[in-house]
């Protein structure tokens, strides 16, 4: 897949994220009780509608280091903007892979009977568990996957120097404007 299919697909993903998380910033708990237990949606107050904003804002702020990627920089700026763009779509990568693992490996902890689940908490927790296992670890994973892609393959454009924001030509330009003839 090229460049910018993964660029949009990253930034797809963070505002769709983002979505949710707005609406729950506004106080409304419908659908919270997917992601979080009932003891803590019952208590939502204030912390949590901030909690959620400050994450839709990450993830938004996500979709403009995903958009980022695709657009020219000028060319004082180039290398500096790529360097730290780069950094930031890895960051978004492995934060994602993490995350992803950490559900997979803590709802099966608990689903086959390592970790042990106290009995007046089983049956939120197995609801909880089919929301995460079956919804929110592949919307995860996709988040993974496409902000991965999108970290490897702007990664290879640095590398390159060709292919990505047309890197190449602007840092031509930029020794080109530097550099004087001599005159014959």
């Amino acid at each position: 897949m090229r460049h910018r299919k993964w660029a949009y697909l990253a930034a797809a993903w963070a505002i769709t994220f983002a979505a949710p998380h707005i609406y729950w910033a506004t106080g409304r708990t419908d659908g919270l009780g997917t992601s979080l237990s009932d003891r803590i949606v019952d208590d939502a107050n204030l912390g949590m509608a901030l909690l959620c904003a400050a994450i839709a804002a990450f993830c938004l702020c996500g979709a403009a280091v995903a958009f980022g990627t695709v657009g020219s920089w000028p060319i004082r700026m180039a290398s500096v903007a790529r360097r730290a763009i780069l950094g930031l779509v890895w960051f978004g990568a492995a934060l994602l892979v993490v995350r992803s693992v950490d559900i997979f490996i803590e709802f099966n902890l608990g689903l086959t009977g390592v970790w042990d689940v106290p009995a007046e908490e089983r049956d939120n927790y197995l609801h909880l568990a089919r929301w995460f296992m079956f919804f929110w670890l592949p919307c995860f994973v996709l988040g993974a996957v496409a902000w991965t892609g999108l970290a490897w393959t702007y990664s290879r454009g640095s590398r390159a120097g060709i292919g990505v924001d047309d890197f190449a030509s602007s840092q031509s330009a930029l020794r080109s404007s530097y550099s004087t003839s001599p005159a014959s």
